[in-house]
């Protein structure tokens, strides 16, 4: 079975690094970036992953990245898979392969890929140890960013907004919270300024997290800080 993976000079794109958001920020982790996104947000760091074909697309196998991952750091378990949106492809057989040879897997994702379905009912299989779910909604910067399943609002393990737009924080209290039941839901909640704007929306992070400090966390992409992909 082959993969689509991004790739830039003609290298695919997996790579040792240290992840920099979330829950995991700070642990040594793969990274698999794979090709082809219809949501295509506007803030979006890879641009060069939203088409699934063309001059940026490499295929790959399942050996392959098994191999690959392996010769590079035999000590490494650990496995993010972003893209692009990685639920456009159908993740299950690589995710399978990847948990019998000892890896965990994260899985950053918009939710809104065909695949979406396959991917919660291997979860329900796995349990969050081996396959740990990030949900980053983009509903409101995208006409493609719904969601593919309502699953995902209480399926997935933590939740990644990016604050990018004047409507983001109402946004986030009048759908997300409702969506999740902000109330009950264990799920972390981390609120992340756009980038190129960290300064614009820092304030308004600040206050709502001062009505819900149990719920919610500051975000930040510290591998650019650290100067990591």
């Amino acid at each position: 079975m082959n993969l689509l993976v991004n790739k830039v000079y003609d290298k695919a794109q997996i790579f040792e690094t240290v992840q920099g958001e979330g829950v995991h920020s700070g642990v040594p982790s793969f990274f698999i970036r794979l090709q082809g996104c219809n949501v295509r947000c506007f803030f979006c760091d890879e641009k060069s992953t939203w088409k699934h074909g063309g001059e940026f697309a490499a295929e790959i196998d399942i050996d392959e990245i098994l191999n690959f991952l392996n010769e590079k750091n035999p000590n490494l378990k650990r496995i993010v898979i972003t893209g692009g949106e990685p639920t456009e492809q159908n993740l299950v057989p690589l995710i399978r392969a990847l948990a019998r040879k000892g890896f965990s897997v994260a899985l950053e994702t918009a939710a809104t890929g065909e695949y979406l379905e396959d991917i919660f009912d291997l979860k329900n299989e796995l349990g969050s140890e081996k396959l740990w779910i990030t949900f980053s909604p983009k509903e409101i910067y995208s006409e493609n960013g719904k969601p593919a399943s309502e699953r995902i609002w209480q399926g997935a393990d933590e939740l990644k907004f990016v604050f990018a737009s004047e409507k983001a924080g109402k946004y986030l209290l009048e759908v997300i919270f409702k969506e999740l039941d902000i109330i009950k839901s264990k799920m972390p909640v981390f609120l992340v300024p756009d980038w190129n704007n960290k300064e614009k929306y820092q304030e308004e992070i600040l206050n709502i997290l001062k009505i819900y400090p149990a719920r919610c966390r500051i975000g930040i992409q510290a591998h650019k800080f650290w100067g990591l992909l």
